[in-house]
Parts: structure tokens; C-alpha cells; sequence
């Protein structure tokens, strides 16, 4: 039972690494779709020349671009992560969810409607990630509660050594560990809703 609810808890922590992988292409995504929006405003400008204006659409489609490297470079254990469901199995229970796939051929300097309906599927996107990644860190509190109770019960029944039984599994070492994602995950967060306040 510990050993299943120790897979379970690994399970988690690959699923929460995975997340961490698709926010950090989702920040990238937001920050591009900041500047192609900057440049869609400035092309619209009466003042620019045509050579001014040429000189932003080309910026525009090499962001354009590098963005969509990103989403289709985004990858965990060689499995791409945008376009694809993800079903993540703790052992006892499970979660999941559906990263959607993206296409930035979309997008036009001439259309800001374009650049917000992109930007609208990004900030869903990472409020996806956000609530599975706290989902997950809810999920590996509770199953380093149940891992800790199981091996407890089991030491007083066979008098053996509780570290024995939960391994390399310290829930010490596991609590900081989450503490930690948890807070770099929120650190995240809070950045790029700032970069929008700001922007």
C-alpha cells in the first residue's frame, strides 16, 4: 500500500515538472502576444512611411514564429504538450487535463482582434495549468498524509523502522520540496499578472 501510494506521489510530482514545462511556454507566449500587440499599435499610426511599416511586419512574423517554435518545441519525456489530453493516475484517485494547441498564423499586425482572441486562449490556457498544478500539490499533501499514517500503522504492527518502510520518501524532505514548486509556481503567477497590470 505505501509502495503504490509512493508511485502515486512520483505520478504528481512528474505531472507538476510537466506543468512547469507548458506555464513557462505559456509566460513566453504571453510576453510575444505584449509585443505583437505594441506593434500592431504602432503600424496603425498615420505617421509611419511605407518602409517603416515593412520593417514592423517583418518583426511581427519573426515573433509570430519564435512563438510558435516554443509551443511546438514544448515537449516532457519526448511527448509533445500542447495539442494533447493528459490523464495523471496518484494511485488512488487521479486528475487531469487538455492543453490545446496553437496556431500563430492567426495572428496579423493589422488585426488587434486577432492578437486579443490570441491572448484570450493563453490566459485560459494558464489557468488551466494553475488550477491542475494546485490540484496536484492539494492531491501530494494528502497522499504524504496517508503514506506517513500507513507506514506509522505498519511499524507498530511489525515493530520496524517507519523510514524503512517510506524510503527515500521523507515527508520533511517532500513538504519543502512542494513547498517550493508551489511558491516558484506562484512567483510566476504573480509576474505575469503584473507584466499585464503594467503593460
Amino acid at each position: 500500500q505505501v509502495s503504490g501510494m509512493t508511485q502515486g506521489l512520483m505520478n504528481a510530482n512528474d505531472a507538476v515538472s510537466m506543468l512547469q514545462i507548458a506555464d513557462g511556454t505559456l509566460q513566453s507566449l504571453s510576453e510575444g502576444t505584449d509585443k505583437l500587440n505594441q506593434l500592431s499599435i504602432r503600424m496603425n499610426s498615420g505617421l509611419l512611411n511605407d518602409s517603416q511599416k515593412s520593417a514592423l511586419s517583418k518583426e511581427f512574423d519573426a515573433i509570430g514564429r519564435t512563438m510558435q517554435r516554443s509551443v511546438d518545441n514544448a515537449s516532457f519525456n519526448g511527448k509533445p504538450l500542447f495539442g494533447s489530453d493528459f490523464d495523471f493516475s496518484l494511485g488512488n484517485s487521479s486528475t487531469g487535463t487538455s492543453l490545446g494547441s496553437f496556431d500563430t498564423s492567426t495572428l496579423d499586425i493589422n488585426s488587434q482582434e486577432s492578437i486579443a482572441a490570441f491572448s484570450k486562449v493563453v490566459q485560459e490556457q494558464m489557468i488551466e495549468v494553475g488550477s491542475t498544478t494546485n490540484a496536484l500539490y492539494s492531491s501530494s499533501n494528502s497522499i504524504i498524509a496517508n503514506i506517513s499514517a500507513t507506514a506509522a500503522a505498519q511499524s507498530q504492527m511489525s515493530d520496524s523502522d517507519i523510514t524503512k518502510n517510506v524510503g527515500d520518501f521523507s515527508q520533511a524532505d517532500i513538504m519543502s520540496k512542494i513547498a517550493i514548486n508551489a511558491q516558484t509556481h506562484q512567483m510566476d503567477r504573480l509576474q505575469s499578472q503584473m507584466s499585464v497590470l503594467v503593460g
